[in-house]
């Protein structure tokens, strides 16, 4: 890694209990400064996903409170992808490539103050999250609180169109 690439610490956090807003928290006190919260049902499709994210905080700087990237089977319009219904891995690993190949190189500043967020990809820092008043406890609407909260502490959100995940979230059919 080059020293003036950003390093992130990233991160599925779990806590039982649905107390992730306090597993959240619980992991800001050991980052340095940036970290990615991933949920636990998401595939990385795009093997240069560390390097996307590096390049999009170097463009972005700490102005940003809230970085996150697009999926499938999702309801907010701005980290949807499309419709990718089906679960053929090939199929969302074209996706995420088709993508990156449309995006490269894009970030796109979310305008919209009062849209549900999904937290499915966090990417954060420290003083956004301090700003911010932490993470809420609980589990439904976490996500929510903190983008509305970075968003109220003066950091602006963003949504990386050219990083494609699959999110196995409500997946139809068992292992």
């Amino acid at each position: 890694m080059n020293q003036s690439e950003p390093f992130i610490d990233v991160r599925i956090p779990y806590e039982p209990g649905k107390h992730l807003g306090f597993a959240y928290n619980r992991a800001m006190q050991t980052v340095a400064d940036w970290v990615l919260f991933l949920d636990h049902d998401i595939l990385l499709c795009n093997p240069d996903w560390y390097a996307i994210c590096q390049k999009t905080i170097t463009r972005v700087s700490h102005s940003a409170g809230f970085i996150t990237c697009v999926t499938n089977r999702i309801s907010n319009s701005h980290q949807q992808a499309g419709s990718c219904p089906n679960d053929d891995i090939k199929k969302h690993i074209g996706t995420a490539k088709s993508l990156y190949e449309v995006y490269k190189d894009r970030v796109h500043e979310m305008t919209i103050k009062d849209s549900p967020f999904s937290g499915f990809f966090i990417l954060t820092h420290k003083q956004a999250w301090k700003d911010a008043g932490r993470f809420k406890d609980g589990f439904l609407g976490v996500d929510n609180a903190y983008y509305h909260d970075v968003i109220k502490a003066n950091y602006k959100v963003y949504v990386m169109p050219e990083l494609y995940v699959y999110h196995i979230y409500r997946r139809k059919t068992g292992l």
